[in-house]
């Protein structure tokens, strides 16, 4: 993988993979454990105020992860979390724009869906109806490199978005540049309704309703990733919801911001306890890999049906 590929990790999400807790400050995010920090999530790079070091993910993983340049380019490399299309720029502090209001810079479309079609309901396992709503809502779509485009809306303009790559060999992952994390990638039901349910990825929504039915009949939010988490707060602060579905990973990183979005969600009296309910996959990791693992349990079924009727 190409250096300049490999600067596009986003700093805010691999520092929570080495294990550092960020938070936000103003335009920027910092981590917990050296509070000097400030991270531009736009540019993707990093200052450390008490110090004067600063520099790209590269940087960051030699400095905060106690690694030589061989060693961080390596972890890098193999590091699963997303990968982020930020633009890449020299001086990080000269005319910062607020996130908020930098446009989407949304792939160029192509004139298929053939790839994302394929990938979604045959490896992700996700029904074809479900793709079709997407498709039809304007919030999917295919790439010129094939991609999926995740794509959601604030009073009809384009304001968060997300990339998944669908070659099954090669993860790939990306927020769109310009993203409103404060929104996050929203999508309305169909119906007005009063519950509220959250996943970490769009991948994670949809099979969340593959796996419980009724597709869309709640609001639905993704946070991109579990850092992003004050967009929850945002939506429950408008007073229509009297419910709100936690369905986040079921490992320590989803299981944690699954917690502290709860009692936050509490502590601003926003709903009661018994409103607030936290959802985890039965099986597997992510609400994905407890749908593939039904798919996949109903194949084995039908193929051991078939062999004794023959």
């Amino acid at each position: 993988m190409a250096i300049e590929d490999l600067k596009r990790v986003s700093i805010v999400d691999y520092a929570s993979y080495l294990g550092y807790h960020t938070f936000k400050v103003g335009k920027f995010f910092s981590i917990k454990e050296h509070d000097s920090v400030r991270i531009d999530p736009r540019k993707n790079l990093f200052y450390r105020n008490s110090t004067g070091e600063h520099g790209s993910v590269i940087d960051f993983a030699m400095l905060f992860g106690g690694m030589n340049l061989t060693d961080a380019l390596k972890n890098l490399e193999s590091y699963s979390g997303n990968v982020s299309s930020y633009s890449y720029e020299n001086d990080p502090y000269e005319n910062i724009r607020d996130i908020k209001n930098s446009e989407l810079a949304l792939p160029e479309k192509k004139d298929t869906f053939r790839n994302v079609y394929a990938y979604l309901i045959k490896t992700r396992g996700i029904s074809k109806e479900i793709v079709d709503h997407m498709v039809k809502n304007g919030h999917l779509y295919q790439d010129v490199h094939n991609n999926c485009v995740f794509i959601s809306y604030k009073d009809s303009k384009p304001v968060a978005g997300c990339i998944r790559g669908t070659y099954t060999g090669k993860r790939f992952v990306a927020d769109i540049s310009g993203s409103d994390y404060d929104y996050g990638f929203f999508i309305p039901g169909k119906e007005k309704n009063k519950t509220l349910l959250v996943t970490e990825s769009v991948i994670d929504m949809l099979s969340f309703y593959g796996i419980n039915g009724n597709a869309f009949n709640y609001d639905s939010l993704s946070l991109l990733g579990v850092s992003k988490a004050v967009a929850v707060i945002n939506h429950l602060d408008q007073g229509h919801y009297d419910k709100v579905i936690i369905g986040l990973d079921n490992d320590e990183a989803g299981l944690n911001a699954a917690s502290k979005i709860k009692q936050a969600i509490l502590d601003k009296g926003l709903l009661k306890d018994e409103q607030v309910e936290i959802r985890i996959p039965e099986k597997g990791k992510d609400w994905n890999e407890q749908l593939v693992s039904s798919m996949n349990l109903k194949k084995t079924l039908s193929r051991a049906k078939e062999d004794i009727e023959i």
